[in-house]
């Protein structure tokens, strides 16, 4: 399975929770996605993510972070 395909299963796999926990907050859904892109490949040297609070979100893009990632590929 490439990346594309594993970063799919991990959105059905968060509709699935989204579905069954109806009362999750988005904070947490941030943390699980970044939690599993960690795991998702060890391509994925560095990730870096800065957390938006509500606070912050709203008077400016409405992004609930940032993501820095950096991708090595070696040949």
């Amino acid at each position: 399975m490439d990346i594309c395909e594993e970063n799919r299963a991990l959105e059905n796999q968060v509709w699935e929770f989204i579905e069954y926990v109806d009362d999750v907050e988005e904070e947490s859904i941030t943390d699980y996605l970044v939690w599993q892109w960690r795991k998702l490949n060890d391509r994925f040297n560095y990730l870096s993510v800065a957390k938006h609070t509500k606070q912050k979100e709203n008077p400016t893009s409405g992004a609930d972070f940032e993501l820095e990632l950096w991708i090595h590929t070696y040949r």
